[in-house]
């Protein structure tokens, strides 16, 4: 299957039996994260995948390709509305400084990519106002080392201040001075002799699965449950974080949830469809009821 998959480049359009015209343009949600344009010789569809306006490491979202559509088809909305990502990461370095001051070990469930990088640029900033410098983070993944290096490569994929960097002969991400200072150490499974021989307490880990139904975090809840200086800390918007804990309690560990979602939320959304100015618009019926948030116009 996978060598039937073209691999496709922003704005890149690609011509699809002679019929239409499909071409991805930036999302700003993530590395290579795109909205899709399928247009033919008299009409313009838009789909709006999960997108962001703010300003992270991806590509800024491409908000002048989308508009005019005939029509706007609009999913991966906030999962989260009421939760900003700048409190959220604010609140998830503070509490994870305090744990290890504490002389507490924090458990971080997540994916191999996407916030992240965000995360260890933050993290690591904070432990290094609080003098917290010698503690290591760890970054336990298959695909953990893989990851941190085509992050910095993928210069197409990036912000403008960070894909600079790249020409610059410059590394786009914190990460990459992190390793170098022995502060982040990547493994690809926990079985390898060198997490054996680099693993100390306390520290900060970051591994999968948010779930915790699979993954090295069920490990070190396992190690760690029985401490309450421990933490274990949920930033997946998707995961409900009382569910994935059920299995394994009684639990003494501190488990806190700081859901981290940079899509777009209602005003943001709403703000993004007056420019964009579609003809017409399809979205779940649940972005139109009325509620805590707004609804979107129809």
């Amino acid at each position: 299957c996978l060598a039937k998959v073209q691999i496709v480049g922003h704005n890149e359009k690609t011509d699809c039996f002679g019929l239409i015209q499909v071409t991805p343009v930036s999302s700003g949600y993530c590395l290579g994260s795109c909205n899709w344009i399928i247009s033919t010789g008299y009409e313009k569809i838009v789909y709006i995948s999960s997108s962001s306006t703010l300003t992270t490491h991806p590509k800024s979202m491409d908000q002048n390709s989308i508009k005019n559509a005939d029509c706007m088809i609009m999913t991966g909305l906030t999962q989260t509305p009421t939760q900003m990502p700048d409190p959220m990461i604010g609140d998830f370095c503070r509490i994870v400084c305090e744990t290890l001051k504490n002389n507490g070990n924090v458990l971080v469930p997540c994916f191999p990519s996407g916030i992240i990088y965000d995360l260890f640029e933050c993290v690591a900033g904070q432990m290094e106002m609080n003098g917290l410098t010698t503690i290591p983070l760890f970054f336990l993944s298959p695909v953990a080392q893989s990851s941190l290096a085509y992050s910095n490569i993928m210069a197409e994929w990036l912000s403008s201040s960070k894909h600079n960097r790249v020409y610059l002969a410059e590394e786009p991400f914190v990460h990459g001075n992190l390793i170098r200072n022995a502060r982040l150490k990547a493994f690809k499974r926990l079985q390898d002799d060198s997490v054996h021989s680099e693993y100390r307490q306390p520290c900060v880990m970051f591994c999968g699965h948010p779930s915790l139904r699979f993954g090295d975090a069920v490990h070190f809840i396992e190690l760690w449950g029985n401490n309450p200086n421990n933490l274990i800390i949920f930033t997946e918007p998707s995961v409900n974080y009382l569910d994935a804990l059920a299995p394994f309690q009684p639990l003494q560990m501190k488990a806190i949830s700081k859901p981290i979602d940079t899509s777009l939320n209602f005003t943001q959304a709403k703000k993004l469809i007056q420019d964009a100015r579609p003809k017409s618009l399809i979205l779940p019926d649940c972005y139109t009821s009325s509620g805590a948030n707004p609804a979107l116009p129809l």
